[in-house]
Formats: C-alpha cells, structure tokens, sequence
C-alpha cells in the first residue's frame, strides 16, 4: 500500500511537472530559451537528470530540421533550431561569446557605470504628544505606572464614547462598560473613574466641544515650517466655519493654576498641533485648550504663549531618532 500510494504521488508530481513545461513552451512568440542546471550533489528531485525539460528539449531540437551543434560556454554544446534555415547561423561561439558574423555591442553609456544617485527621503514625521517629555513633570514611579497607563486608556475611551448617551443615562453607562473592559478595578476605582468622566461632560460651557459636530481621536498630518511633517491623534477637534478648537486631555493628578504653570513639553506639543490644524483649515482661528480631568480644569492656551514654544519644533525633529507615530494613549 505505501509504495502505490508513493507512486501515485510521484505520477501526480510528474504530471504538474510537464503540464508547467507544455504551458511554458506553448507561450513564447518568436523565441523560446531552454538551459539547464545541477548543483553537484543533487538529490531528491522530483525528475532525475536524465528525464528533466533540459534532456527532453535537447533531444527533440536534435531531431528537428534546420538544427545546429555548436561549441557553447565551457558547459557543453548549445543546440539551437529556427523554422528559417540561417536564421542562427552555423559558425562556432568561440569561448570569448562572440559569434563571427554578428555586429559587436555599442558601448555602454557612462551612466549606465555610475551608481545611481540617493533617493530623496521623506521628512520623518513628528509626534506632537513626544515633543520634550524631558521636563514634563515626573512619572509615575514603575509600580503605578501601569496603573496610571490603565487609567488614561480608560478615561479617554469613556470621553470619546459617553457624549453619545443621554446624560442622565452616563453614570450607569460608564460603570457597566468599565465592569466589562477593566473587570481587574475595584468598585471604588470604577466609580471615581466614571464620576471624573461625567463631571467633565456636564459643564454647560464646554457642551460644544461634546457635541455632534466635534470629532473625538481624530487622526491629521501637516507640512509645516518648510517641510516639518506633523502627523498624529488629537483627542477632541471641533471645527466651525471660522474656528478649530483642539483639546487634549491630562489625566494626571497634578493639576496647573493657570496657563502660565503648564510644563514647556505641553506647550510645544499644543504648538504642534496649532500649527498643522492651521495648515489643514487655512483661513480659519486655531485655539488650542488642556482639559485636565482630575479636577476638572479646561485651560485655554493663548496664541502668544503657543507662538513662544513653536520654534523648539525644529529642535525636537533633529531628536527624534525611531520614536513612534502615534501618541502614548494614556498622557498621565
């Protein structure tokens, strides 16, 4: 039973082995090339040498008509045959690969020996929410640190998701999705997360920024300052027939008075932001604002304080090394 089954599966080797051959000769137009080769030591090969296309097509271009034998490479003969008497010609190839009787080469042009030219590369882009984390303030310490990540995610995804619910509906909404995405939370935890996350929404004055008409996470890429790409995620747009507001969230507990305490790494990531949202909706006022939530605070950033932290754009490209495109979803 083993050996038919073995030579059945070799007959079906085979017969895929010629049906490709047949498909390959049956497609030349006016000129068909068949070589052949072996490593040294070959083995387990589906045809032996003496039965592969290069043995078969040397044997039936000998039996054909208008057919010559001539010295080939150092490998042996070459056989070669034409419908047309001549069409190849019956002089030798000296071992030089010349053929008397055939025009030489023109000479290569000089370009055609010169390495090809550096492709231009595009600008890398820049990662506003990566822009000088050096003197942002302090981490947490690397045994909250997960915790404080876990936190950001989630207060972000409830912010992007509770708009769309009746208000009075939220408390409940946030806790359930919160019971299903981060079952690992105390009630306690859950509860003060969702209670931050409705206080946040429930200010009258900043109903708009919720509303139907802004984006939330929204995606966005710029050419700035002479071919600076900026290109990231902001967490909250708006955009009117004559204004863009984007928001950015701060989930840590360190809460600024005022615009004038903000860390200078907030500052020129909201710079960044401010300058390719001007870019991408031109004739329209770009005002930027961090929505801290722990308090909750919205702190609006005046255009003269963002114009004095944009120029350390280019500083921040010429550091940029490998970092990532997308921003750190949790910013504590």
């Amino acid at each position: 039973a083993l050996q038919l089954a073995w030579e059945a599966a070799r007959a079906a080797q085979l017969q895929e082995y010629w049906r490709l051959f047949y498909v390959a000769a049956t497609r030349a137009e006016s000129l068909l090339v068949v070589t052949g080769t072996l490593p040294p030591k070959s083995s387990g090969e589906v045809v032996a040498p003496d039965d592969c296309w290069f043995t078969h097509a040397a044997k039936s271009v000998a039996a054909m008509p208008h057919q010559s034998i001539v010295i080939g490479w150092e490998g042996g003969p070459a056989l070669r045959h034409s419908s047309s008497p001549g069409h190849w010609g019956k002089r030798p190839i000296g071992k030089s690969g010349e053929q008397p009787g055939v025009p030489a080469l023109a000479a290569l042009p000089a370009w055609a020996r010169r390495e090809p030219p550096q492709e231009a590369r595009p600008p890398r882009p820049l990662a506003p929410s990566r822009l000088g984390d050096d003197d942002a303030p302090g981490r947490p310490a690397s045994g909250d640190r997960a915790a404080a990540i876990q936190r950001g995610v989630l207060l972000h995804a409830l912010i992007e998701r509770l708009p769309a619910v009746d208000a009075d509906a939220r408390p409940a909404a946030a806790l359930r999705w919160l019971g299903a995405q981060a079952p690992d939370l105390n009630t306690a935890a859950r509860q003060a997360l969702a209670d931050e996350v409705c206080a946040v929404l429930a200010y009258p004055e900043w109903a708009a920024i919720f509303g139907p008409g802004s984006l939330a996470e929204a995606p966005f890429s710029a050419v700035i300052d002479g071919g600076l790409v900026v290109a990231g995620t902001v967490d909250r747009l708006l955009v009117t027939d004559s204004r863009v507001l984007v928001i950015d969230y701060k989930s840590g507990a360190h809460v600024p008075a005022d615009a004038a305490s903000i860390p200078p790494a907030y500052l020129r990531q909201m710079a960044a932001y401010v300058a390719a949202l001007a870019v991408i909706f031109p004739g329209r006022a770009v005002s930027a604002a961090l929505l801290y939530t722990a308090a909750p605070r919205l702190i609006a950033l005046p255009a003269m304080l963002l114009d004095l932290h944009k120029p350390g754009l280019a500083a921040a490209k010429a550091n940029l090394g490998e970092l990532p495109l997308e921003p750190d979803a949790s910013k504590p």
